[in-house]
């Protein structure tokens, strides 16, 4: 079953205590979410865009924007991140703008940017003309251990 409020004010009344616990359901939304809580608990978010001044804890996020605190999920999939930390497996979007992102496979159309750091197996541009930097740390792709 699909958690489906049918706008921020009805998923604003599933908030306790701060969190919304969306106790691994799905969280579908046909309207921008825009919530004071942490996202927990849920297994895939599908909406046109988050603003979140809290965390999210899901396993796939899959919007326009995403505009939070900070991400934990498997896959983001989505045009636009902008928010302090990103923890996930991959990221495919159009750009990124962070204070830190830490993930297995960033895939991004043109703009890659943290503010301080970018850890990753691989990093890769879809466009030749493209930007990918920090500005106060480094970008640290790690090498994957050959098996013996």
């Amino acid at each position: 079953m699909d958690l489906r409020p049918k706008n921020n004010d009805e998923l604003r009344k599933l908030v306790r205590n701060g969190v919304l616990d969306c106790e691994g359901k799905n969280l579908t939304c046909n309207f921008d979410i825009n919530i004071e809580a942490d996202i927990v608990n849920c297994r895939d978010i599908k909406c046109l865009s988050i603003k979140c001044y809290g965390d999210i804890k899901c396993r796939n996020i899959n919007c326009w924007n995403i505009i939070c605190v900070d991400i934990n999920c498997k896959d983001v999939i989505c045009l636009d991140i902008s928010c302090r930390n990103t923890n996930c497996r991959d990221i495919t979007c159009s750009n990124i703008i962070c204070r830190n992102i830490t993930c297995r496979n960033i895939s991004y159309y043109a703009v890659c940017i943290a503010y301080q750091n970018i850890t990753c197996n691989k990093i890769q541009a879809r466009r030749k003309k493209h930007i990918q930097k920090t500005i106060d740390g480094k970008i640290t792709t790690k090498k994957k251990q050959k098996k013996k």
